[in-house]
């Protein structure tokens, strides 16, 4: 049993307009797919979520502040604003992140202190609104992932 794999549903089908859709038309077979693609669910765990009603879900996103919404107009800014506001002292710490290397490491590949790369780490996670840099690689995995799939839907 996963917790983090429930909560990461749940924050989905609370903030994804498009995912809460998909999984209303698709319940279980929706759940599964996020399985085969390394969200730890169990049986139990995917029979719960699918046993709720579906207008819980609508019912908490309307609650939800619209710049966590995926799919709202904010959101999409909000999106956009990160992907084109990093300079190029910040895009040199997230490859070193993405690399695996230390503050230290990352300071000496970019030729700054490691006091340097610890402030523009910060920047990185107020910018990205997370606080450690498994959340940052997951949110510019993410939305890595989502360009490509707005590109992809834009030439078909």
């Amino acid at each position: 049993m996963s917790q983090w794999g429930v909560q990461l549903v749940i924050g989905k089908l609370i903030t994804d307009e498009g995912f809460r859709r998909q999984f209303e038309e698709r319940g279980g077979e929706c759940l599964v797919s996020l399985c085969e693609r390394g969200i730890d669910l169990s049986e139990a765990e995917i029979a719960a979520l699918v046993g709720a009603s579906p207008h819980l879900w609508s019912r908490f996103a309307t609650r939800i502040d619209s710049r966590l919404r995926k799919g709202s107009a904010a959101a999409e800014r909000d999106d956009q604003g990160v992907q084109t506001r990093l300079g190029a002292r910040e895009q040199q710490v997230l490859r070193g992140i993405f690399e695996g290397l230390t503050n230290k490491e990352i300071a000496a590949q970019v030729g700054a202190s490691e006091s340097a790369v610890k402030a523009t780490l910060q920047r990185l996670f107020r910018k990205t609104r997370v606080r450690t840099r498994a959340q940052l690689v997951r949110i510019v995995v993410e939305g890595a992932i989502g360009a490509v799939r707005r590109t992809r839907q834009e030439r078909a």
